[in-house]
């Protein structure tokens, strides 16, 4: 991927002030400490050999602090834990950590999460933002993964004879560094965020770290290092986990990738075409005949299928294990090409059989697909996790009611989000045309194909969607929240779209042709600088206000529209008065039948100010020219409505 370099170096330069210092402390009597407890959390400063100034007033769920000429001191607020075995049985209500401060950095200073595990012994930091940083020596990097919209760089330092929460130990520290600092140095930050502690410790354990150890403490953190600065933390809070897209990016040198390493260059595991004239892997299942024909898919000569024949029941069909090579926890992609030619109609099933660990065997449909007689059909599956304590686990191609004899060809297992064979097929003859990130098919690459691209990884996810040519933005044969990231960072001009050798100035035009219409679009390389240009904007704006003000709006024009994008169930629970519901995940590139007026006022608002913020730019991308953006209802001190 173009950047990664530069990427990964930014991210180790990131990392390294914060890692150069903070390692775990002991007090000693030149210390200077504080700490107790305020309505339901606990609180801490510590402030090494008390050289310089320092101040902290802590409150309840709140606290200021200050700092000037510290050689080492901290600042934290948030829970202990006694009880929780790991962070696996922490409520769905206190899943994240969630905050406002004003945080004025004046040098080597970061602000984050911050904890505990024991069990094994483990500290962990989620940072947020930082000032100044220098680079460290002794850190492994573990990859990077998305989530909450954000970036991140994992990477482990291993400390050694050090004190902690259970004396003096050796232990892991991990540190997630987000690539984009939500602060700058040397001003005063306004930060408002919720951090996903839950998810995060999900995708950290996948680059490798034992986060399943007893859960001791979350805090929000601010340590500083020969510096100085402030803070005001106006809020201290649990919520719940988020909902949106998490997933990992990379997986570092030290890291062995769960999903193994045997895939071709494409993301496949195994593909059979039974070209070979043999059956290889696959087995009948109960009462059915398997052989080798020529009725292959395509119908080209010589490009075999298998024939299932002699079944006696619908659910008599052919079968694959993969249990050898996969197991519990993993997504893969699976599938095959299907055709049968005796009935108007058939419904074929893509079945996953396995036995519990009570050795009862279970049935998964994971996909379903319908065939008209003569007609080769796409049976397949782009991400279906194998269940938590699944054994012996094999894949069947099945029909719904009917015993009619049927052929499959192009079987397949991929890695998660990979496109059925059938569909690579198919793709590569009819969208090689269309260039890469042209996810809409309009003939540009824009901010409107962030928003396509948004729902196709969302489908994808959900095993609802299928592989796009045009989404692999970064051609490696999947297409994930990678693919978005390299998108947006193209559009935002931060990085080039592909990778292209360095030529003179040429200029092509191609036709993108697709079911009903054919477009244009013309790119231009530029010699030495390699980089493919779309006909591109500038991302549309939306106003963010106070709430104050939304309130000081809705009393002055009763004409304006409010906006609620949070879910059904939590409209229902409460809402301001006259608002309208339109979820965030039902606003896609058409425009909403409840918004037909594009330069109507529009206020919107959601629970925290995450969602409300994403939908005022999917609005605005639009082209709706009066959208105001004023947070989360979590803040409202207004009426409340229920329904």
């Amino acid at each position: 991927m173009i950047g990664n370099t530069i990427k990964k170096a930014l991210g180790l330069t990131v990392s390294a002030a914060i890692i150069s210092f903070c390692v775990p402390f002991s007090a000693s009597a030149a210390d200077n400490e504080k700490k107790g407890r305020v309505g339901q959390f606990d609180y801490m400063m510590w402030n090494k050999d008390n050289t310089g100034e320092v101040t902290f007033e802590p409150g309840e769920g709140t606290f200021t602090c200050s700092w000037e000429n510290v050689d080492n001191c901290l600042f934290s607020m948030g829970k202990k834990y006694e009880r929780i075995q790991n962070y696996k049985t922490l409520p769905s209500y206190e899943r994240s950590l969630a905050y406002e401060a004003e945080y004025y950095p004046k040098g080597n200073s970061f602000i984050g999460v911050h904890g505990w595990t024991t069990n094994p012994l483990l500290e962990f930091y989620i940072v947020e933002g930082y000032g100044e940083r220098v680079l460290p020596t002794n850190i492994e990097d573990r990859g990077s993964y998305y989530i909450d919209n954000k970036t991140y760089d994992l990477y482990k330092q291993m400390v050694y004879n050090h004190p902690s929460i259970e004396g003096t130990a050796t232990f892991p520290v991990y540190w997630s560094v987000c690539t984009e600092s939500c602060a700058k140095n040397n001003q005063k930050n306004y930060i408002r965020d919720n951090v996903d502690f839950y998810g995060h410790f999900k995708l950290m354990e996948q680059l490798g770290a034992d986060m399943y150890g007893n859960l001791n403490e979350v805090s929000l953190y601010i340590e500083n290092y020969k510096s100085s600065g402030s803070a005001n933390v106006k809020k201290v809070y649990m919520s719940s986990s988020s909902s949106g897209i998490s997933q990992i990016l990379r997986y570092g040198p030290y890291v062995s990738n769960p999903r193994l390493s045997f895939a071709d260059i494409d993301g496949y595991y195994y593909i059979y075409n039974f070209d070979s004239d043999q059956i290889i892997d696959w087995s009948s299942y109960d009462e059915c005949d398997l052989s080798v024909s020529e009725n292959g898919y395509l119908d080209i000569n010589g490009d075999n299928s298998i024939l299932v024949s002699d079944r006696a029941e619908a659910w008599d069909g052919a079968v694959l294990p993969v249990s050898n090579n996969f197991s519990s926890g993993d997504t893969l992609s699976f599938g095959a090409a299907v055709k049968q030619d005796t009935e108007e109609s058939v419904d074929f099933i893509l079945t996953v059989m396995y036995e519990d660990e009570e050795g009862i065997t279970q049935f998964d449909e994971a996909a379903v697909v319908s065939a008209n007689k003569g007609e080769w059909a796409d049976l397949s599956t782009t991400a279906y996790t194998i269940p938590e304590k699944a054994y012996n686990t094999t894949i069947r191609i099945e029909t719904k009611e009917s015993n009619t004899d049927f052929y499959f060809d192009n079987a397949y297992v991929a890695k998660a989000g990979v496109r059925s064979y059938m569909n690579k097929l198919i793709e590569e003859e009819s969208d090689l045309e269309c260039e890469k990130g042209d996810i809409n098919k309009d003939g540009i690459v824009d901010v409107f194909d962030i928003i396509s691209l948004r729902r196709i990884i969302l489908d994808l996810t959900a095993g609802d969607g299928s592989y796009l040519h045009r989404a692999d933005v970064n051609s490696d044969g999947m297409v994930n929240v990678a693919d978005l990231v390299r998108l947006q960072r193209f559009i935002l001009c931060a990085e080039k779209l592909y990778d292209t050798e360095t030529a003179a100035v040429t200029t092509t035009t191609a036709a993108l042709t697709g079911s009903s219409s054919t477009y244009t679009t013309t790119f231009t390389t530029t010699e030495n600088t390699s980089q493919v240009t779309a006909s591109q904007t500038e991302p549309a704006s939306y106003n963010h206000i106070s709430q104050e003000k939304a309130k000081e709006m809705m009393a002055a024009d009763d004409s304006l529209v409010i906006v609620d994008v949070r879910r059904q169930d939590e409209y229902d629970s409460g809402h301001i008065p006259g608002a309208i519901l339109i979820p965030n995940e039902s606003i896609d590139m058409e425009q909403p039948e409840e918004l037909p007026d594009k330069e109507q006022v529009i206020l919107i608002y959601c629970r925290s100010g995450n969602r409300s913020k994403a939908a005022s730019q999917k609005l605005a991308d639009m082209g709706y020219t009066n959208i105001y953006e004023f947070g989360g209802i979590m803040d409202w001190s207004g009426e409340i409505a229920t329904s």
